[in-house]
């Protein structure tokens, strides 16, 4: 019944509003048809009082004046006047208003009446043509202004034209009222007959929503609404029969962990499980109904934004606090005829595992990435399970390679055993970690330092060992020079503590032999005693002589710039004697045009003289010794290069990097002090240059000085021999 009210009040509503506009249009209507009636009546009125000789009148106010008063009073009107065509009064009933100008409505139309105001009421202004000449009246109102005397004006009061009008709208009003009334009345009975059955299954239906089973309608009429009844009557029993299974669905649903959902093919949610209302925090009546592409990110649809049966494998669920990734599981129910009618979503929350699985990407991403070696070897096979891309870089095998080995193919200082006596503290817990030094072997076999650090990962399954390796070759170069480094600090402070004290006594010894020998005739018994002592003090003042260079870092003296191909040639005639006493060649090469450096010129002779010294011994008997000078570009910048190659039997790969340095030898004892190439590193170093060794055993070496080239000096700086 509520709806009936309903209804009622709302036809109602629309009746009277209706009603009120048509009394409202119909009212303006008479008002107007009203107004032109009484402006008829008037001009009437006006034309009868219109004679032949108003014309000559019309411009004597004393003349007009009784004739407008007459007016006035046949009409009942407010006012009447005579005015000139340019709206100026010439007579008027109210002879105050005499000589003003007297405003016409704006109608659009000189001769439609209008409403104005007269002493604040409003009144009709009803307006005639006065003529120069006689003529019809109807002629007259339709003459042009320029045959015009002026004008004849009335206001009429409205009060008539209202009471008539109040006493028409009364009337029309209670009539509408009357009919509205009647269709009311007959609409409330016709709904009341319809809206009884729709009450009926109304009410069943929230019954059978309680749980009441076996609730049925009456068949009140044989219409759509008795077949709407049978149809409903059908349902109960069909619900009855399913209520079990039903409720057994709702159970399984109920326990999903996973997001549910059904929908139509447009994608309106029809059903949720607990878990989606857990998950949004909101109910399933607030979800019914909405499209699931409102909650869910990326899903598919077609043009007219239906959802297509194809889906994406991850999308976003969006909540108020924060959105999910969930992965999605996706399927639909055709009808019979094929076409869809309505799919099933589920959804899992997969935002922690992707946060997980990002994370141990990054995390291999960072350990691949590591300048580090890093190798994961399992703990029982030692098979190999990952190894980063810094060691495949290092050791040049591909992973699919490594895959395949284990950490005993790399190390070959290690065997089997070796290798399980070091893991054993690992694998009983004794130790956590393991720090020690080894080699790693190239795929090309070459070898180089390693420093290991070795731990066992016992929480993963399989438990493995997590090996992270430093090449330490670099370090090893830099402890290696360090070594030497220190070896010239203490040849330094041991020449720098005993140089006085050897050179004294060496000095009187070297004296008085020299003094000796002088005095001495060839054959005399003592000569080769003496000999030998002056020898041997000279090689010991030598000696000293190198001691104190190596003690002396920074001291640099005479330095000049000179042409290195001219101070070579002048120092090979020093090493000359020697090369003939052992039958070698020593052969001079050199470019045609000077090479200039800046360096002392007595340290440059003894690099050369000690580079052809040790040559000359290397060769021995009928060798050959080759002594180069030349310029190179390197890097842009222009050096200076001296280089010593000799034919003998060469220097073995596992000394080369230890002739230089001190004290290191090869020769017979008596024979070689061990400073000569150290000395020779020392004093290119202080010059700048440096120092390289190309040898082949069996094949000869050759030694490569390079200075720091001088360019553009002034020709007096520039010296080309002693």
């Amino acid at each position: 019944m509520r709806l009936v009210a309903k209804i009622a009040g709302l036809t109602t509503a629309v009746i009277g509003i209706s009603s009120l506009a048509s009394l409202w249009i119909a009212d303006n209507a008479l008002n107007a048809q009203l107004v032109r009636m009484q402006t008829l009546a008037a001009r009437e009125v006006l034309a009868k009082s219109l004679n032949n000789d108003i014309a000559a009148d019309f411009d004597s106010e004393q003349k007009m004046l009784p004739r407008l008063q007459a007016i006035q009073r046949g009409l009942d009107a407010e006012f009447a006047a005579a005015i000139y065509s340019d709206s100026r009064i010439i007579a008027h009933t109210n002879v105050t208003e005499v000589g003003k100008i007297q405003e016409r409505p704006s109608t659009g139309d000189s001769d439609a009446p209008g409403i104005i105001t007269w002493n604040g009421q409003p009144v009709v202004y009803v307006s005639v043509p006065v003529k120069l000449h006689d003529e019809d009246f109807l002629d007259s109102l339709s003459s042009d202004e320029s045959d015009l005397a002026g004008r004849l004006i009335v206001g009429l009061p409205l009060t008539r034209v209202h009471a008539v009008r109040s006493q028409v709208f009364r009337r029309n009003a209670m009539s509408s009222a009357l009919i509205n009334l009647a269709t009311i009345v007959i609409l409330v009975l016709i709904l009341q007959g319809l809206l009884v059955p729709i009450s009926a299954l109304l009410s069943a239906a929230r019954r059978v929503g309680a749980g009441e089973r076996g609730v049925k309608v009456p068949v009140l009429r044989q219409d759509e609404l008795g077949a709407l009844s049978d149809g409903f009557n059908a349902m109960v029993v069909n619900l009855d029969t399913t209520t079990l299974s039903r409720n057994a669905l709702d159970a399984i649903l109920s326990s999903l962990l996973d997001m549910l959902l059904v929908t139509d093919r447009e994608g309106a949610i029809r059903r949720v499980n607990p878990a989606v209302e857990k998950m949004l925090g909101l109910s399933s009546a607030q979800l019914r109904g909405r499209r699931i592409q409102e909650l869910v990110e990326g899903l598919l649809v077609d043009d007219a934004g239906a959802l297509l049966p194809e889906q994406p494998p991850e999308v976003t669920v969006k909540r108020p606090n924060a959105d999910i990734t969930a992965l999605l599981s996706f399927s639909g129910i055709r009808r019979k005829d094929g076409e869809y009618e309505s799919f099933i979503f589920t959804l899992r929350d997969v935002t922690r595992r992707n946060k997980v699985e990002g994370e141990l990407s990054r995390l291999g991403r960072i350990l691949d990435e590591s300048p580090n070696e890093i190798y994961m070897f399992d703990a029982k096979t030692l098979n190999f399970t990952s190894v980063n891309a810094s060691a495949r870089s290092n050791l040049g095998y591909s992973m699919s390679e490594l895959l395949a080995m284990t950490p005993l193919d790399l190390k070959p200082r290690f065997t089997a055993a070796a290798f399980e006596d070091i893991l054993v503290p690992l694998r009983s817990g004794e130790r956590d970690s393991l720090l020690f030094e080894t080699e790693h072997r190239r795929k090309d076999g070459s070898q180089y330092p390693v420093e290991v650090r070795l731990h066992l990962s016992a929480m993963s399954s399989p438990p493995i060992f997590v090996a992270i390796i430093q090449d330490i070759g670099e370090r090893k170069l830099y402890e290696s020079r360090m070594i030497q480094s220190e070896k010239l600090s203490a040849v330094g402070q041991l020449a720098a503590g005993v140089a006085h004290e050897i050179n004294n006594p060496l000095g009187v010894i070297l004296g008085f032999s020299q003094s000796v020998l002088k005095r001495m005739e060839p054959g005399h018994p003592w000569l080769a005693p003496l000999q030998a002592i002056e020898r041997e003090s000279l090689r010991c003042k030598r000696l000293v002589q190198n001691l104190l260079t190596f003690s002396r870092h920074n001291q640099r003296r005479d330095e000049e710039v000179f042409d290195l191909a001219a101070v070579v040639t002048e120092t090979l005639t020093l090493v000359e004697a020697q090369a003939k006493v052992k039958s070698s060649a020593l052969t001079h090469e050199k470019e045609s045009k000077p090479v200039f450096i800046h360096a002392d010129r007595q340290h440059l002779q003894q690099i050369i003289v000690n580079l052809c010294t040790n040559a000359l011994d290397a060769v021995g008997e009928n060798g050959a010794v080759v002594v180069r000078v030349n310029s190179v570009k390197r890097a842009g910048a222009v050096w200076a290069q001296l280089s010593v190659t000799d034919n003998g039997q060469g220097i073995p790969e596992a000394i080369q990097k230890k002739i230089f340095e001190p004290f290191f030898t090869t020769k017979e004892p008596g024979k070689g002090t061990g400073l000569g190439l150290a000395l020779v590193s020392e004093l290119i170093q202080r010059h700048g240059g440096h120092v390289d060794l190309e040898s082949v055993p069996g094949r000869g070496t050759t030694f490569r000085v390079e200075f720091p080239s001088v360019e553009n000096i002034p020709a007096p700086a520039v010296r080309t021999g002693s």
